[in-house]
């Protein structure tokens, strides 16, 4: 598809020439490449940036955004008491049935190191995906818009920025690409529907509240003390929202649906299916191998979280 290809550069030649007046300038031009195919790592994926699949930093933000959201569900969804030893613990647990599932699933796992290489060997920085056809029809401020967001990526890998502050890194490209194409249409954290949205409009909110008066925005959101500072914000606001968050898409019925089947692609957890008591979800979290946490529930009063498990459907 070199068309795609080609709308994309000129795209890029526009965003960077705006980043360029701004100070903001990298080393070379960026390589794009388009595969008319759904990214094997991330299906609903318009385009990556290739360090977000092989860099070890990115993998190990995902992580840790995982201990923070597995931390607030326990203990301000759920309010139960749990440990930081029981959350990392479980943490991994999840990891791990994860890494079982994609293995044992008609070799997805084969599927997935196969298709890295292939995006490793095609020496592409940004990588387009199937629904970048939706983008294009959507018109030229989206794609500017998808492009400078992947830009900034870029910009932040080459300086070696993207390990800071990683709970703000797609809020942080969020805000470059808005101020790039003129398109500052941010949701503040409080009003965002789900966490995922948070992560990425409502951090560009925030950060627009602290780098928005400075003489250089763009220069600004690569001041390490500033993204430290803008992270701790968010962490707080996150904090301050995230069961309301939780609330309000579970009473979406479609995404109470994806829920419900995201859990069940771990085997453990379908014994819940039609049995959701607190003996069953005790026996789960042990079935897992994260002993530590029910045995710190064993005591405790769970009934909001089996109250959730119910309203998923289970």
């Amino acid at each position: 598809m070199t068309q795609l290809v080609d709308i994309a550069n000129r795209s890029l030649e526009k965003v960077i020439g705006r980043y360029a007046q701004a100070g903001i300038v990298i080393s070379r031009f960026p390589k794009v490449t388009y595969f008319d195919e759904l990214a094997e790592m991330n299906p609903q994926g318009v385009a990556l940036v290739l360090h977000e699949m092989t860099n070890t930093s990115p993998q190990e933000n995902q992580k840790k955004i995982g201990i923070f959201l597995t931390e607030q569900e326990f203990r301000k969804a759920y309010e139960v008491t749990v440990s930081d030893s029981a959350i990392a613990e479980y943490s991994e647990c999840i990891n791990e049935a994860a890494r079982k599932m994609y293995s044992s699933e008609d070799g997805k796992n084969e599927k997935i190191k196969d298709a890295l290489k292939k995006y490793q060997d095609s020496g592409a920085d940004i990588l387009l995906f199937r629904p970048f056809q939706t983008t294009v029809a959507s018109g030229q401020n989206e794609i500017d818009f998808v492009l400078a967001h992947e830009f900034w990526h870029v910009v932040e890998t080459e300086v070696k920025m993207i390990q800071h502050s990683p709970l703000i890194t797609e809020g942080t490209a969020t805000y470059a690409a808005g101020r790039n194409v003129s398109q500052m249409n941010f949701t503040p954290v409080s009003q965002c529907v789900d966490p995922t949205q948070s992560f990425y409009l409502g951090s560009a909110h925030l950060l627009s509240t602290i780098v928005d008066s400075h003489q250089n925005p763009y220069i600004a959101l690569l001041d390490t003390s500033i993204r430290a500072d803008a992270e701790t914000q968010f962490v707080y606001q996150l904090k301050q929202h995230l069961v309301s968050m939780i609330l309000r898409s579970d009473r979406d019925v479609t995404k109470r649906a994806g829920k419900k089947y995201q859990l069940l692609c771990v085997p453990e957890f379908r014994q819940l299916d039609g049995n959701a008591n607190k003996q069953t979800l005790l026996k789960v979290y042990r079935d897992l191998g994260a002993n530590l946490l029910a045995t710190e529930l064993e005591t405790q009063d769970v009934s909001k979280a089996i109250n959730r498990f119910k309203l998923l459907g289970f």
